[in-house]
């Protein structure tokens, strides 16, 4: 039987990067299949993990807000987290290199940064990339002295565990988009127009509940005023629930680049509205990335995907696009 292997990694405090590194994720269970894995997260990111293949352990830190003598008060307090063997530092601060140290971790992976380096027992140099995934999986290259350019990462296990979890409602659906964008009623002209070209469609449209219920009534009414030739489902909740409407959605269309790659990640067709292409990230060791219509105000002007790059120029061409894409 395989040696329990216990490892505590302290994710990136941006929300925006927590995706960025499943790939390391994903490589750390391959290398060591036995492996406990503990996260130390900053608040709001604890849904992102949910996406993942396997159970991993996370805890709220801000060491930010914390003092050395404060970091490791956690540290002796968390019962869970004892006998770590590998830490791996994607925060690369003085006091995230404090926090594996202060777990008394056997073996302290980093990118050197200043004295951060005399708490990490395997040093690594400062590794420049604009593809931040390339970045993360580069600390665990170096600790294994192994060559992983090659890896490419996609969530179909993900999908199945996530389909299985008691989505009886949501099975009984007919096959459906689902819209999670950030201030959907600033662009009702678009929205309009986009809705206007489908016939019989399903939509399921996702609220962030942290926007207020106000603003949930007013998008509930907008619905309510379009022609109904479609069906529009206004939801909300906790991201658990989220995710779950992800993986039974037929394409997810978002302005959130933190979900966009979860969604190509899980297997959905995922197309984000960006303003230009470089507002998200290329990710070196997804097999899947979402679609990015490049948007001029309310008109979508290009669509960019792995196979082609083309024109739009309107909202019906873009909708003919999701059409013979999806069958419809």
């Amino acid at each position: 039987m395989a040696e329990l292997i216990k490892i505590l990694i302290r994710a990136p405090s941006e929300l925006e990067h927590v995706s960025k590194i499943f790939p390391l994720l994903l490589q750390l269970k391959v290398e060591y299949p036995e492996s406990q894995i503990h996260i130390l997260i900053s608040e709001d990111s604890e849904a992102f993990y949910k996406a993942l293949p396997f159970d991993v352990f996370t805890y709220v830190l801000n060491e930010s807000e914390l003092s050395l003598p404060g970091i490791h008060k956690f540290a002796v307090n968390q019962n869970e987290i004892f006998n770590i063997d590998l830490y791996l530092d994607l925060e690369n601060s003085f006091k995230s290199a404090f926090v594996g140290f202060s777990f008394k971790a056997k073996n302290r992976i980093g990118y050197i940064k200043g004295i951060n380096k005399f708490l990490l027992t395997h040093k690594v140099e400062p590794f420049e990339s604009y593809r931040p995934d390339k970045v993360y999986l580069k600390l665990l290259e170096s600790y294994l002295k192994k060559d992983l350019s090659e890896l490419k990462i996609e969530g179909s296990k993900s999908r199945e565990l996530l389909s299985s979890k008691k989505t009886e409602e949501l099975l009984k659906l007919p096959p459906y988009f689902l819209i999670k964008v950030t201030n959907l009623l600033n662009k009702k002209e678009f929205w309009n127009d986009f809705f206007r070209f489908f016939e019989e469609q399903y939509f399921v449209i996702w609220f962030d509940p942290s926007e207020g219920e106000e603003k949930y009534n007013e998008l509930k009414d907008y619905f309510k005023s379009l022609e109904q030739k479609n069906i529009y489902l206004v939801k909300t909740g906790k991201e658990e629930s989220f995710l779950k409407h992800l993986v039974h959605s037929v394409g997810f269309l978002t302005t959130d680049k933190n979900w966009s790659y979860l969604g190509s990640f899980l297997g959905v067709c995922t197309y984000t509205f960006v303003k230009r292409a470089s507002d998200l990230s290329f990710m070196e060791h997804f097999k899947d990335a979402p679609v990015l219509i490049e948007m001029d105000n309310e008109i979508p002007v290009k669509w960019i995907s792995q196979e082609k790059n083309e024109p739009i120029e309107t909202v019906d061409r873009l909708v003919n696009i999701l059409h013979e894409i999806h069958e419809l």
